[in-house]
Formats: structure tokens, C-alpha cells, sequence
């Protein structure tokens, strides 16, 4: 009995047309073969099973080969290409950086690299993964990677370069693989299904397939092997395939996202518990009901479509807003993720399905709540010139120390949407003037006005040119008062009935009188 090769080994691409999705990249892997244009290390990234080590083992295998094709391709027949295939080549060394990350590693990699070819101009070196190297395994490659035998190429794979330092990534030609196009990977999906005599139930179940691959062709092969494994007679039908992948019924996901929509929670925990029941991977679920929600939000123009009216019960979405159906799927991607990192994943998911189908319920208690604490609770607080200079002691007293040597020049002029502040100084304050004139004051103190009287602000500070007699700063205004009210006091004590009769019993006069600041 032959021993089974899982599809993603059995058609692992040979040729740089096998590859697919990845045209940008074979393209330009070809020209610099045919055009003897070979780079010295190339960098490959992108997600996981896009085709970067697949591609790195074929532009590989035609470097080494004897008799490439005019297209840059390997001609696959002679004995550098047969011996490519039986993994024996001496030219070719594949190292998984997840795995040999250390500096040693790296060491007897360039050590080895000194030595000529066996056969041919090049040998090639593959590290995968090349994220997981130590930070000393780096530095120990820097320079081979720099200045590299001439007979050396470097293929540097990983599906996180941002890991990577800098002086790494300025050495290499740097390729991005993309994700695979759905349409890519079902066209050969189907091929494969041909040549293998595996048959699929319904469209339905090869795109859900192709969906769960999520842009990956070697999981997409992988899933369908998986899928296979429960199968009888080749074919893949629904059942296998929500078994298998541990996927919701598409009616259940349709059911709990209608019942969202329609508020009706109750429904929503019952739904939710025999999906649960039916022992579904929660983290795919997840992603059934963003994407159920996410295909709703791209057909939301056409209210009236098939989807709109299967999915929402009375076929009518007039009472979903636009606006509800973006805050739903927003809530739902954030509060999911971080359910199913918490303690209790099926426990908290079950919970903030309710609590979206209560969206309505619970954002109308908390504006009533709102309405009653700016209400009732909070007294309407008058925004004038005084208030702010108290707020503005508060926040910077610096600044209010030298804000009180000049004053307003006119009244503030208050809008609901503006406010417009004047400050004039004196010739003789001029340096506080010039304190305000600061870049980094004036900065602040439109902060400070704007957080107090909660508008756009316009500040302005001037000079006063001519003599104002009557122009007093807010310190001289403030000191006037203060002696005025200290006069008045004085005068007060004096008039006082207890002191005219002290005066009249000792025969004299008050001569000074001092008041403590508690009298001030």
C-alpha cells in the first residue's frame, strides 16, 4: 500500500506558473534569470501559505539547474533538478529559522558558505522564518549578508517583517506576497477536484472552504484534506464540512444575527445555546457573525435585496439605521475579540449578544441618565471673564500671576460657538506683554479658554500706545478695591458707637487702626 501525500505536498507548484496569485513576483523572479540579473538576497513575506517557501525552492531549483528554460523555468529533468526533488542537493541548504535561531546556527551556515558549488554558478541558502533568528544570529549574518561570496544567493522567508532590523531589511530585495484571490484559489481548488475525482455537494460548500482559508491556498488544501477525512465516496457535502471545520450552520448564523437585529434577546440566548450544544469552534462563530454583519453592510443599499429580506424577519431593514448597523458590527468586533480572551469565552459571548440585542433598551437608560444628571443634578454654571481667571489660578497660577497685569480691553464677546478675548497691557508692562506674546503662552492660554468656556477661542494681546489714565490691570483694579474696602472698614470703626464712646469717656482720639487679614 503506497503511503498518502496530503493534497498541499501532491501539488506543490513545480514551475513559477504554478504558483498562484503570486504573478507580480514570479514575473520579476523570471526576468532576472533570463536576464542574468540575480540579486544576492531577496526577502519573502506574507502571510502563511501564499507561496513564499514554494516559490523561494523553484527560483532555487533553476538557478541550480543545468538546462534552465528560456523562460527562466527549470527544466525538471536533469540530474541537479532530479536531485532538487529527492532533497539531496548539496547546493540548496533550507534552514528553519524557528528552529536553528541561534548564533551558532548561523556561524556554521557561513562557515559552509565559503565552499564553492558542487556543480554550477550558485548555492542557495532558505531561511524561513527568518523573524525567529536571535538578535545574535542577526548580527553574525549582517556581513555575509553584505558582502556574500559571489557563488552565494540568500532567500529570506517570514511572515513577520516588521521583527526584522533594519540593517537586515536594507540588504535584500524585499517581495510582498499577497493574500490569494477567492476566485484564484476556487478555480484551482476545482482543478485539483477534478484530476483527485473529489466532488463538492453545492457551491456553497466549496466557498465556505475557501472563505475559512481566508486568502492561504496551503490551508485551503489543508482544510479540504481535513474535510476528506469524514467524507465517503469523495464527496464533500455541508455536514462534513461544519463537522469537520467545527462552522455553524449558516441558518443558525442568519437566525442569531436577525434576532439581534430585532432586539429580541431572549431568542438570541436560545439560539446561542444550541449552536454552543453542537460543540462549534467559538472563534470561527465569531467570525460568521462579523461576516454575516459585514455582508449586510455592503449590501445595505438595496434594502430590498434577497439577503436583506432572508435575513431580517417581515423582509423590511426601514427601522435599522445605517448608522445602528455600523455601531453593532464596531461593538461586536471589539467586545468578541476580547471575549474570547477572557476566562470564560462561551459564558461572556453569550452575554454581549444579549447586550447588542439590548443596544436600544440600554443607550436609551443612559441618555434618560445623562438628561437627569445635566438636569437635575448639575446646576447651569454662568462662563464669564471672572470665572475663568478663578479656573485659570487653578490650573496655572504663573500665568495668572502675569494674566492680572494687564486687563480686558472690552467686554468678552461670547457666542455659542466663539469666544473672542481682548487683553490690553500698559507701557509700563511691557514685559508682561511681551510674556504673553510667547508662541508657547499664547499656546496655553487658548487651551485654558477653550476647556473653560468649551467654544473655539480667538485670543488677542496688545500694546497700549497712548496714555490711558483710566486703563487699570486687573492686579491695579484689584489692589483699588482692596484699599477702598480697607478705607471702608476703617471708616466703619471709627463710626462705631462702642469707639465714639471710648473716645468721649477718655477724652482722645483714635489715632491708627490696624486691620488683621480675618478683618480684611
Amino acid at each position: 500500500m503506497s503511503q498518502y501525500q496530503v493534497l498541499a505536498r501532491k501539488w506543490r507548484p513545480k514551475r513559477f506558473q504554478d504558483v498562484i496569485g503570486q504573478s507580480h513576483i514570479t514575473r520579476t523572479l523570471q526576468n532576472a534569470i533570463t536576464h542574468n540579473k540575480i540579486a544576492h538576497a531577496y526577502l519573502f513575506t506574507g502571510t502563511r501559505g501564499v507561496g513564499k517557501t514554494s516559490l523561494a525552492r523553484i527560483f532555487a531549483k533553476s538557478l541550480l539547474c543545468e538546462k534552465p528554460q528560456t523562460d527562466g523555468n527549470p527544466c525538471l529533468k536533469c540530474n541537479s533538478c532530479q536531485s532538487f526533488e529527492t532533497s539531496v542537493s548539496m547546493d540548496f541548504i533550507e534552514i528553519d529559522g524557528a528552529s536553528n535561531n541561534g548564533v551558532e546556527n548561523i556561524r556554521d551556515l557561513i562557515d559552509n558558505a565559503q565552499y564553492l558549488p558542487t556543480k554550477g554558478k550558485y548555492k542557495v541558502y532558505v531561511i524561513d522564518e527568518v523573524h525567529m533568528l536571535s538578535l545574535s544570529a542577526f548580527n553574525a549574518l549582517l556581513k555575509t549578508l553584505e558582502e556574500p561570496p559571489a557563488h552565494v544567493i540568500f532567500v529570506l522567508a517570514t511572515t513577520e517583517p516588521e521583527k526584522l532590523i533594519e540593517t537586515v531589511l536594507s540588504r535584500c530585495q524585499k517581495m510582498d506576497f499577497k493574500n490569494v484571490k477567492s476566485l484564484d484559489t476556487e478555480k484551482h481548488i476545482r482543478e485539483i477536484a477534478k484530476t483527485e475525482n473529489i466532488k463538492f455537494e453545492s457551491d456553497y460548500v466549496l466557498k465556505t472552504l475557501i472563505h475559512q482559508a481566508n486568502g492561504s491556498m496551503r490551508d485551503a488544501l489543508s482544510l479540504l484534506d481535513q474535510v476528506l477525512g469524514l467524507s465517503t465516496n469523495n464527496t464533500v457535502g455541508e455536514e462534513q464540512l461544519l463537522q469537520s471545520l467545527g462552522i455553524a450552520k449558516t441558518s443558525a448564523v442568519r437566525e442569531i444575527c436577525s434576532k439581534i437585529l430585532l432586539g429580541n434577546f431572549k431568542q438570541v440566548n436560545e439560539v446561542y445555546k444550541n449552536v454552543i450544544s453542537e460543540n462549534i469552534e467559538l472563534k470561527v462563530f465569531c467570525q460568521q457573525i462579523l461576516d454575516q454583519f459585514y455582508e449586510l453592510i455592503q449590501k445595505i443599499d438595496d434594502v430590498k435585496s434577497v439577503y436583506a429580506e432572508n435575513l431580517v424577519e417581515n423582509g423590511s431593514l426601514r427601522d435599522i439605521s445605517v448608522s445602528e448597523l455600523f455601531w453593532i458590527y464596531e461593538v461586536l468586533s471589539k467586545d468578541l475579540d476580547w471575549a474570547l480572551k477572557s476566562i470564560n469565552p462561551s459564558q461572556l459571548i453569550g452575554v454581549l449578544l444579549k447586550k447588542v440585542a439590548l443596544r436600544r433598551l440600554i443607550l436609551s437608560a443612559q441618555d434618560e441618565k445623562l438628561q437627569h444628571d445635566n438636569v437635575e443634578a448639575k446646576p447651569v454654571v454662568k462662563k464669564d471673564w471672572p470665572g475663568f481667571l478663578a479656573f485659570l489660578n487653578q490650573k496655572s497660577a504663573p500665568i495668572y500671576a502675569n494674566l492680572e497685569r494687564g486687563n480686558l480691553l472690552e467686554d468678552i464677546a461670547l457666542s455659542s460657538t466663539q469666544v473672542a478675548v481682548k487683553v490690553a497691557f500698559a507701557q509700563s508692562s511691557k514685559v508682561f506683554y511681551d510674556y504673553f506674546c510667547e508662541r508657547e503662552i499664547e499656546q496655553k492660554m487658548i487651551a485654558f479658554l477653550k476647556e473653560y468656556f468649551e467654544r473655539d477661542v480667538l485670543f488677542k494681546v496688545s500694546l497700549l500706545t497712548d496714555n490711558k489714565p483710566d486703563f487699570k490691570s486687573k492686579f491695579e483694579e484689584e489692589k483699588l478695591k482692596h484699599e477702598q474696602l480697607q478705607e471702608q472698614k476703617t471708616q466703619e470703626i471709627r463710626d462705631n458707637s462702642f469707639v465714639k464712646e471710648a473716645e468721649s469717656l477718655f477724652n482722645t482720639k483714635v489715632d491708627k487702626i490696624i486691620l488683621t487679614n480675618k478683618e480684611g
